[in-house]
């Protein structure tokens, strides 16, 4: 994906709040919340810890098909390999010490 940083996570923002809204999945969240979850984070995938800024996905800790929302109460940041393995379940305790960002 080429752009800046900033339009990079708006398009990921789009393409999550399109796949949400066919699955019929309340909320929404924004580039900017991207930014907030991953300062929170430190821009540390939320599963194994590496440096993933450049190279993150976007994770729903309650996936999509599981009930989970949109919102961004429920996404947090994760390197590509670890988005993989997850897949759509639920795995509260190999969250390392992070949780979403509420602050908002």
């Amino acid at each position: 994906m080429s752009g800046t940083w900033w339009e990079q996570a708006a398009h990921r923002a789009k393409s999550n709040r399109r796949r949400a809204r066919s699955m019929g999945v309340a909320g929404s969240f924004s580039a900017a919340d991207i930014k907030r979850q991953g300062r929170y984070q430190k821009w540390l995938c939320a599963y194994c810890g590496e440096y993933c800024e450049d190279n993150y996905t976007i994770d729903h800790v309650v996936p999509l098909s599981q009930g989970g929302t949109n919102f961004p109460e429920n996404i947090v940041l994760a390197c590509a390999s670890c988005n993989s393995e997850k897949g759509d379940r639920i795995i509260f305790p190999l969250l390392r010490d992070m949780k979403p960002c509420y602050a908002y």
